[in-house]
Parts: C-alpha cells; sequence; structure tokens
C-alpha cells in the first residue's frame, strides 16, 4: 500500500486497511490541539528491565478522537473500522491462526522518516454516552472519545519484512565488508598458502592472496584439469566469492586430497566434505564454502615443486559440454579459521538493542548418518570489549595460537602432530604412570587477563584412544600457578571418551567469572597473565585422551543455544543440513526460531519447524563493536540421533548473517 505523503502521520496499518488517526478519513478526524495525542512517558531504562514482562516492552498512546458526519449510520462505519483494526491486533498475540500484526505509523512534523510499532492491544476506549450527547442530537458529532493503544517500541521498518542483511567486519583474511560470513568451528592462525589450476598437466602462477577475475580452472577446461589448494598446516575450509557461474552440462567433478604417496584418495560428500551453497558450487555465484575432513591419513606431497598438504578439485568426465570455467573476484580467495561474527561499530543503530534476525545456512552434504554434516545444536556469545586480546578457542597442542598463548604440560602429557586436530597438534594423555585427577595441560595468556574480563561457559573438545573411562577438570587462575595462589576450581566432569571431538560442558551448572569477583571500572588488571589448567583421570581401561581445544563463549552481554528438537531418531530429518537454515528472529518477522528449508539454491526459504532456544533472542547494543562467537556441534556418530555426547569437529561450518530493525524510544531522525 501506498502511504499518503504528509507531514505529520499517524495512523493504523493492517497489511490491508489503513485507519488514519491524525485527519479527517471516513468521518474520523483528530481533535485539534494538545489532547490530540496524549503526552508521552517512558524510562530509558524500561527496555533493559525484565524481559518477561510485557510491562517494559509496551508504551502506551492515548488519542482523543472528534468525529464529525452527516448521519449517525456513517459514524457507526468509522467506529467500527477502528474498533475491527484494535480488535486485530489483540488476535494477533493470542489466536494462533491471526498471522498478520496490525501496525502504528507516526511520523512527526520534520521527521526525516516515519516509524512503525506492532500494536499489542487496545485496552481501553471511551467517551460519552452517545443517547446523552446535545452535540450528537444535534450535528451527528461526537468530542473527546478517548482511545487507548498499547504498542510495542518504534522500528525503522514495517514490522515483519526483512531488509537487506547489515555489512559485517573483516574476519582474519576473509572479505573486507560482506553481508555473510563463514563461521569456522575453530580457530587457529594457519593460512593456506598456494592455489594452482594446472591446465593439461601445466600449472598457471599461484592465485592465493591475487585480487581481480580469476579463472579457477582453464579458459577452455578439459577432462584431468585441476584446481589445487595447499597450506603448509592443516586446514579445513576454502572460501571462495564466485562472480561468474561455469557453464556446463553433465560434467562429473572428484575432490581428493594428498596422503604423501601419489594416490589421491576421494573426499566423500557428507563424510569427509561439505560444500556450500550446495554440491554443484562452481554453478552457481556468490559466498562459496569447501570444508574438508581428510583424516589422519592427509600428509604432505609435492606438487608443482611446493611440499604441501593438498586439497584438490579434478574434472574426472565430461559427459557433454564445459564452456566457461567459474571466475573468482570481489576478494581473493583465502580460508576461513575464526568462530565469529564481526558487526562493526555504528552498525546497529537506534536507541536500544535492535530486533535482529541471526541466518545460519548449512552447507551440503547431510543425510542419516550422525556426522559434521550435520549440525544439531549451535551455541553463540557475543562479546563487545577485550576484542584485542580475547579468544574464545585455544588450542591445547600449543600450535595455531597467537603471540602471548603458551601451553606446557604436566603428567604423561605431550603435544603429537595430528592433521585433524585445529593447528595440527593436539595434546596427548598416555597415563603411564599417573591415572589420577592430575594438572595436564597449562595454558598461559600472558599480560591478556583484562582483555578476558567477563563471563564464559567453558568446554573442552577431547578424542579417547579406544574405549576412555575418566573425568576432566578445569582450574582458572590469576597471574601464578603458585598452590596459594587466587584459584577457581571446576566440577570434575565424567567423559564418553570414544566419540571423535566429544565436547565436554567443564562447567555446567556454572560459569567462569573473570576475574573471580565483580570488576569495575576503577580495577585494573594491565600486565597480569591468566592461566587455565586442565585436569583429567582416567577411572578403568588402558584407554588414552587427546585434548583438542579449549573453548570459553561469553555470556554476560548475551549468549544462546539452538537446539534441534530430532522429532525423527531413524533419520534425524530437523537437523541442520545442505539447503535448510536456522533464523533465529527476535521480532524482525515475528519472535521464533525457525527452521527453513530452501526450495533450491538462493530459492525460497520455506518454513517448516521450530527449534528449541535456550535464551534470549538477539540482544546487542547499538553503536558498539561486537563479536559474537561460536560452538557449532552435532550427534555423534557412534550413537544415534539425540543420544551423548555430542561432537564438534572443525569442519563444521555456518554461513551467517545479520538483518536488523532498529528501535527508537521516541523519534526516529535520519538514520
Amino acid at each position: 500500500m501506498t502511504f499518503p505523503k504528509a507531514s505529520s502521520i499517524f495512523a493504523l496499518y493492517d497489511g490491508e486497511n489503513y485507519v488514519d488517526l491524525f485527519r479527517a478519513t471516513d468521518s474520523i478526524a483528530m481533535a485539534p490541539g494538545r489532547e490530540g495525542i496524549g503526552d508521552f512517558s517512558f524510562s530509558p531504562s524500561q527496555y533493559d528491565e525484565d524481559l518477561a514482562s510485557l510491562d517494559s516492552l509496551t508504551f502506551k498512546e492515548t488519542v482523543t478522537l472528534n468525529h464529525r458526519s452527516g448521519r449517525a449510520d456513517s459514524m457507526v462505519y468509522a467506529e467500527r473500522r477502528l474498533i475491527a483494526m484494535l480488535r486485530k491486533a489483540w488476535q494477533y498475540h493470542y489466536r494462533p491462526r491471526h498471522n498478520a500484526p496490525v501496525v502504528l505509523i507516526a511520523k512527526a512534523p520534520g521527521e526525516t522518516n516515519p516509524r512503525y510499532a506492532v500494536v499489542r492491544q487496545c485496552p481501553a476506549i471511551s467517551g460519552r454516552n452517545r443517547i446523552t450527547s446535545e452535540a450528537f442530537r444535534q450535528a451527528v458529532a461526537a468530542d473527546g472519545d478517548g482511545v487507548t493503544i498499547e504498542r510495542f517500541i518504534w522500528r525503522d521498518f514495517m514490522p515483519g519484512t526483512m531488509p537487506s542483511p547489515i555489512v559485517l567486519g573483516q574476519v582474519g583474511g576473509g572479505p573486507t565488508a560482506p553481508t555473510e560470513s563463514v563461521i569456522a568451528n575453530y580457530r587457529d592462525n594457519h593460512a593456506i598458502t598456494d592455489v594452482y589450476v594446472a591446465d593439461g598437466g601445466v600449472f598457471g602462477p599461484n592465485l592465493y592472496g591475487e585480487p581481480g577475475l580469476l579463472n579457477l580452472f582453464p579458459a577452455a577446461p578439459a577432462v584431468g584439469d585441476i584446481i589445487y589448494f595447499g597450506g603448509d598446516d592443516p586446514f579445513f575450509n576454502i572460501s571462495l566469492w564466485l562472480v561468474t557461474a561455469a557453464v556446463y552440462v553433465g560434467v562429473t567433478f572428484v575432490w581428493e586430497f594428498s596422503n604423501g604417496a601419489a594416490g589421491w584418495p576421494d573426499l566423500v560428500l557428507g563424510d569427509t566434505l561439505t560444500l556450500y551453497p550446495d554440491d554443484d558450487i562452481w554453478a552457481r555465484t556468490g559466498l562459496a564454502a569447501i570444508n574438508v575432513w581428510p583424516g589422519s591419513t592427509w600428509a604432505k606431497e609435492v606438487v608443482n615443486g611446493q611440499n604441501k598438504l593438498w586439497i584438490r578439485c579434478r574434472i574426472d568426465a565430461i559427459a557433454t559440454s564445459f564452456t566457461s570455467p567459474p571466475q573468482n573476484n570481489l576478494y581473493p580467495i583465502y580460508n576461513q579459521r575464526n568462530p565469529y561474527v564481526s558487526i562493526p561499530a555504528n552498525t546497529l543503530e537506534g536507541d536500544a538493542p535492535p530486533y535482529l534476525l541471526l541466518r545460519a545456512k548449512s552447507p551440503e552434504g547431510g543425510d542419516a548418518d550422525e556426522t559434521f554434516a550435520n549440525v544439531s545444536k549451535i551455541l553463540v556469545g557475543s562479546k563487545s570489549q577485550g576484542l584485542d586480546g580475547f579468544l574464545s578457542h585455544i588450542n591445547l597442542g600449543n600450535d595455531g595460537n597467537p603471540a602471548g598463548v603458551t601451553v606446557t604440560y604436566g603428567t604423561d602429557t605431550a603435544a603429537a602432530a595430528s592433521p585433524e586436530a585445529p593447528g595440527g597438534d593436539h595434546a596427548h594423555i598416555t597415563f603411564a604412570t599417573d591415572i589420577t585427577m592430575v594438572m595436564r595441560a597449562r595454558v598461559v595468556l600472558q599480560d591478556l587477563a583484562a582483555d578476558f574480563v567477563g563471563e564464559y561457559r567453558p568446554f573442552l573438545r577431547i578424542d579417547g584412544s579406544g574405549t576412555f573411562d575418566g573425568k576432566v577438570q578445569i582450574v582458572v587462575r590469576l597471574d601464578s600457578t603458585s598452590d596459594f595462589a587466587s584459584k577457581n576450581v571446576g566440577p570434575e566432569i565424567d567423559t564418553v571418551g570414544d566419540e571423535s571431538f566429544e565436547v565436554v560442558d567443564l562447567w555446567p551448572l556454572d560459569r567462569i567469572r573473570i576475574p573471580f569477583g565483580k570488576f569495575m571500572s576503577a580495577d585494573d588488571l594491565a600486565g597480569a597473565d591468566l592461566i587455565f589448567e586442565i585436569w583429567a583421570s582416567r577411572d578403568a581401561g588402558a584407554g588414552e585422551l587427546d585434548l583438542k581445544d579449549l573453548i570459553l563463549i561469553p555470556i554476560d552481554e548475551w549468549s544462546v543455544e539452538y537446539v534441534d528438537p530430532v522429532t525423527d531418531i531413524e533419520f534425524g530429518s530437523s537437523a541442520l543440513r545442505g539447503l535448510r537454515l536456522l533464523d533465529d528472529d527476535g521480532g524482525v518477522i515475528t519472535d521464533r526460531t525457525m527452521l527453513r528449508v530452501l526450495s533450491a539454491w538462493n530459492g525460497t526459504p520455506w518454513p517448516a519447524e521450530t527449534w528449541s532456544r535456550h535464551g534470549l533472542a538477539p540482544r546487542l547494543d547499538p553503536k558498539a563493536e561486537h563479536r559474537l562467537y561460536f560452538l557449532i556441534e552435532h550427534y555423534n556418530a557412534t550413537g544415534e540421533w539425540a543420544g551423548p555426547p555430542l561432537s564438534a569437529q572443525p569442519p563444521c561450518q555456518l554461513a551467517v548473517s545479520l538483518y536488523q530493525h532498529a528501535v527508537y524510544f521516541n523519534l526516529r531522525g535520519d538514520e
């Protein structure tokens, strides 16, 4: 609908009908003077109060209406339209079959843009009885009818409409201003180093880090042509930005990895490989992600004179034609190796936390098997302070960590190479001399305590060798490893220990607070070290234990868990897998956490079923830089759907975008 162009607007709209409360329309006219719309009243902290109470989320507008009409029946018609509109507002919130909100639209004289608010209800309409009104008897007029409209906070978009995604910040070597960002399920500092296109065995130049338009296969692709991606250390993601889709019919691609023996084993979609946005990535445009899990046999091999770990895509067959290659542009090829989304300062607008919709898309490859290609749990936490030094994922193999982070080892523990682990190494515990609960690995974060001020949920990723039966524990120390130093000791947690990258919640009933008491602005932690220790014991058997990484999800600003309801334990049909996405909507459309099924690549996202949300919808302060840290989990392959433990392998991947409706207490202005 096209709304009237006017200097001032105050009207109700239900998606079809429009009731103007500011000027004469169908014999309803706004009363002149300050009695027309009641004075506003709100608390600047109102939107931050108890979110379980609608009183903190709703505001009241009082409107005084004067009615003029030549016939009483015409006035009845006008009043019925108003009452019907306000009745619809109540039904939207309390009757499931009503799915369109009633919106209050406002714009003050000189205000640059209109603002919108969902109407909750009309608790009261008051006025003089028409039977006793002399004005009604003589002139079919009624003055001073009071209408109370209870609404939610003002916003900059019509409620129920999707805006464009917000521009995100650069993460690692990724794009500088993306609207969609790959989320890795690990963190290290190992970038890929080599990208080559081989045309009939003849290698082109190294394309890694090169800007501009790049052919990712030869200009005239043929069977046997290959694109290689290589690095000195293990990597689990390759991200591209395709601006030209390949043109082909009946082409077979094979994805392979180096094993050091010139064998080039296959990567199997769903087991050791996922592709985003779907399995035909070369025929698409936009963000493309290749996520790999070659396993323990991944080894370096010499290609084009470079001894690297390699992933390659080979043209195995052309049944019909392959006339032009895919092309990369906008951003150089890179490998995502960070588990967070960056939101620049001033991207989130308004006076208070905006309505946000967080959209997470999954790659192609998932099926009925419980592998990293199927996502069933996502943890997210926000942090806006200490971003320079904070790490959410600390590699316990002491590889791939930044400067200032050192890992040392205690009883029966040593670093061991592992192409499956973040950074390429893990901490291996043999329990050769001591199976009791003792310190196994110590992380020292030199001078970084100030960047870790906050509250966190700590998790440990482990891999048991054989059948490991034991416990793990976290100990947090401030600046000293002395027995007398200030410390916080977590509970002893049982592990399952026979599943790859089992996720252990190290403090299920509490949280880590850094420092251990309330931190004030006058306090100073500059120069203080922060120390995490992982302790472990073996209760029975001869199993050994690999410690992969320590994960800290911040929870003091905002955090949430999204959980697959597992409506089908045989096939896991409610899991997040290829051509599906998860919307956590805090009110852009409506407040819900919804699994959606895409009709096709870049197609319509059909609403399918509800996931569980444990925590609030996305709630981030405006005008501040934020990072959203993720931990992505799936059900384990040795159990069944909904069976413990959950796993979190590094190639688990999501592509995340954010949509906002900025909110305002009063005028919107030019935002």
